[in-house]
């Protein structure tokens, strides 16, 4: 899997972390971020403390803000985004997920509201956009092979 980016530093990423420096093997690199870097720096001291030697990287974003996270996302270049964030910063994750092409792991959380308004904001982007800029888009493989088709 290689680079992996953690979005928050409250009780479940605590666990989630311990679980990637268990695994050097597969995540070869780690970040976590969050509102506050000292949380961050915090949980990688209680890594250290615990005798793993992983090389964490942290960094303070604000997980409301798109274009923060693209530029985190861009800067790292994580393969993987872990989003344990609060869940009212799912949707603005997802969507710089989106922008920034990377895979995305979530908790369940309210999944299944947060997937309908995902779906209705990417339709409605899609419905905004002319169709040659749809099909001149980089991230709209698919739709390119709807609307071909």
């Amino acid at each position: 899997m290689g680079k992996v980016l953690m979005i928050g530093a409250g009780g479940v990423a605590t666990v989630a972390a311990f679980k990637i420096v268990q695994n050097q093997d597969v995540f070869t690199e780690f970040m976590i971020a969050s509102r506050r870097k000292e949380k961050c720096d915090e949980l990688v001291k209680a890594i250290h403390d615990k005798g793993y030697k992983a090389d964490i990287k942290t960094a303070q974003v604000d997980a409301d803000d798109v274009e923060q996270l693209k530029e985190l996302f861009n800067s790292f270049k994580s393969e993987l985004v872990i989003n344990l964030a609060l869940p009212y910063q799912d949707l603005t994750i997802m969507i710089s997920v989106f922008m920034c092409k990377r895979l995305i792991l979530f908790t369940y959380k309210l999944a299944h509201l947060l997937i309908c308004r995902f779906v209705y904001l990417s339709v409605h982007i899609l419905i905004s956009m002319t169709t040659n800029q749809l099909l001149n888009h980089d991230s709209c493989r698919i739709t390119r092979c709807h609307l071909i088709t």
